[in-house]
């Protein structure tokens, strides 16, 4: 199993951010640097663990990027059960799951993977 964790604190821009998860999971040399590709690096790995820490800090430095670099990560569990996210608020000892911190958000992203998982793929 892969696991990429993301501190937000030590963000600085989403160019950093593609620098960083490609050095982490050992994306090839012609990995795109955007959402896009990162999404499909992801789905071509078996089993990937994402832990995102200081959530407030990343969507501080990267704003509306980081609700898009959610979503790759939402996407990706929906449609790979195996891989998981977790994501903390502030410091790693506040972990939660994504629903317990975006829960005005996330209501939809939640049916629409339960809806997945239960069809028989």
């Amino acid at each position: 199993m892969d696991i990429l964790v993301i501190d937000g604190a030590y963000v600085s821009d989403m160019k950093q951010l593609h620098e960083h998860i490609a050095s982490q999971l050992h994306f090839p040399k012609h990995y795109g640097k955007n959402l896009d590709a990162l999404y499909d690096c992801l789905t071509d790995m078996k089993k990937v663990a994402i832990h995102v820490h200081n959530y407030g800090a990343l969507k501080e430095h990267l704003g509306d990027a980081a609700d898009g670099l959610m979503e790759v990560f939402l996407d990706l569990c929906a449609v790979k059960p195996e891989c998981s996210l977790v994501v903390a608020p502030a410091a790693p000892t506040e972990s939660g799951t994504f629903n317990e911190i975006f829960d005005e958000t996330c209501d939809e992203e939640d049916a629409a993977a339960e809806r997945l998982r239960e069809k028989d793929w």
